[in-house]
């Protein structure tokens, strides 16, 4: 195991671009990761598009329609995603 992403960690408010934590703070989790040996590996947002791309078969980071107001948010996924893969990679290499 590399270590633990968590999912719709937050959401990011379209019209005050700031972050919400939905579930609470992530502090519990990252103490667990730390007590297991791992390393949190990133927070995916909340984004409330993801649904519709994925039921047209296209991933959202693909896709390019969604409202400019989830920009932020998108770009924070994609952003924790690439480094998720350059990890990856580095490990199977």
């Amino acid at each position: 195991m590399l270590g633990i992403l968590l999912n719709m960690s937050h959401y990011v408010c379209p019209s005050c671009t700031t972050k919400h934590d939905l579930f609470g703070p992530s502090i519990s989790v990252e103490i667990a990761a730390q007590e297991m040996g791992l390393r949190v590996l990133g927070k995916l947002p909340l984004v409330s598009q993801l649904s519709s791309s994925a039921d047209r078969g296209i991933p959202i980071m693909l896709d390019g329609s969604y409202d400019s107001e989830q920009d932020q948010a998108v770009g924070e996924a994609k952003s924790v995603m690439s480094d998720l893969a350059t990890l990856v990679m580095k490990r199977v290499e």
